[in-house]
């Protein structure tokens, strides 16, 4: 079971049991106690960094403010169960509290080390935790301007049969709509709209997970 995956009332609080809804409620006591959340993962293919900042305005502003990475995605989540980041008023507008989950690059990498320690300075700083003092001996060169995309279309596997069409690693961008990225059992799918952009292609294709997120550059 994935831990990331747990984070709504009514799975937390529901009969159902296992390792890591264990894991998940002796967390949660803690996690009601934060204003401000980074959340630090890498990723199965090596490709570039990226802040997941949920759907929300202030999830954005805070990744702008952050500065890195590069590429800031703004999505619901997943069918399969709600984020740590998604976890209760970080999705409320109204509350000033707020989450981000960051891909810092493939597993094991070094270059994802250096890009976790580089935004969680950013972010400490940026929030108001620590000081330049503290941070700027540590921090990297000047990050360039961020890109905004938002997920569009997240693909969720129906059938046991998902697979794709061409070897994806992610933030490929198809041209055009229409475009045929895998099958679902027999049933293609496709690039929803022009430019689209792909995150996050999954190696784990099983029914009920997210195959992929399909997006569009939005700033």
């Amino acid at each position: 079971e994935d831990f990331n995956r747990l984070w709504d009332a009514e799975t937390l609080d529901g009969p159902r049991q296992s390792v890591e809804l264990t894991r998940a409620r002796e967390v949660r006591p803690f996690l009601d106690t934060v204003d401000r959340l980074l959340d630090i993962h890498s990723m199965q293919h090596a490709t570039g960094a990226l802040m997941l900042s949920g759907p929300l305005d202030k999830g954005r502003k805070l990744a702008e403010g952050t500065g890195v990475p590069e590429l800031v995605v703004m999505d619901e989540g997943h069918a399969a169960g709600r984020r740590m980041r998604d976890y209760a008023d970080f999705r409320n507008e109204a509350s000033p509290k707020d989450a981000l989950l960051v891909e810092c690059g493939q597993h094991w990498e070094k270059s994802s080390e250096d890009m976790a320690k580089e935004t969680a300075l950013r972010f400490l700083l940026y929030t108001g935790a620590v000081g330049m003092d503290f941070a700027g001996p540590h921090l990297g060169p000047q990050p360039p301007k961020q890109k905004i995309v938002e997920v569009t279309h997240p693909v969720t596997i129906t059938t046991d049969r998902f697979r794709f069409a061409e070897d994806y690693r992610g933030l490929e961008t198809i041209a055009k709509a229409g475009t045929v990225l895998g099958y679902d059992g027999d049933d293609p799918v496709v690039t929803p709209h022009d430019d689209c952009v792909l995150i996050m292609p999954s190696r784990r294709l099983n029914r009920g997970g997210t195959a992929v997120r399909l997006a569009r550059v939005v700033g």
